[in-house]
């Protein structure tokens, strides 16, 4: 980045951090002007649209990040979260998934993962990334929504084998 786009990045994300949600989009729209290609400022770009109930907005964003940057697991995890929002979970789970493949210590496309296997009924599925999610986040302050999410899916366990006959 330019400085200038840099400065303007640096202070998107301050506002960002304070709820400052379109402010924060002012500053990146700025800064993507003077650094077009530059994958994190349009990645932020789709955070804040996000974060302004934007979501169509914010695919596109993050859809032009990936294609900057198409190994990115912050902005493959981000994708999956927005189709997630407009249930397509098919596609959540693929992003959740390419999210891992490329940065498989980032803890957050586990959790969404089983989030969206919990939804859906796969609740071994969950199980399992819930508890990869716990591995390389166990200080974490969702530690016990995990956990409950954990216990829960196991209770179901019963019950979705009953249905399917197993």
């Amino acid at each position: 980045m330019s400085g200038s786009a840099e400065e303007l990045y640096n202070e998107a994300i301050r506002l960002y951090e304070k709820k400052q949600y379109v402010q924060a989009l002012d500053k990146n729209m700025q800064a993507i002007k003077k650094a077009p290609q530059n994958a994190e400022i349009l990645n932020n770009i789709g955070n804040c649209q996000f974060k302004l109930g934007k979501i169509d907005d914010a695919l596109e964003s993050w859809k032009n990040a990936l294609k900057i940057s198409p190994r990115s697991g912050k902005i493959s995890n981000n994708l999956g979260i927005a189709y997630y929002q407009l249930d397509k979970n098919k596609d959540a789970v693929e992003f959740y998934k390419k999210a891992i493949l490329f940065e498989p210590d980032f803890p957050d496309p586990y959790y969404n993962l089983a989030s969206v296997y919990g939804f859906t009924g796969k609740f071994a599925d969950a199980i399992m990334n819930y508890r990869k999610f716990l591995e390389f986040s166990p200080d974490t302050t969702m530690k016990k929504l995990a956990e409950e999410r954990i216990a829960y899916c196991e209770r179901q366990l019963p019950k979705a084998a009953k249905k399917t006959g197993q």
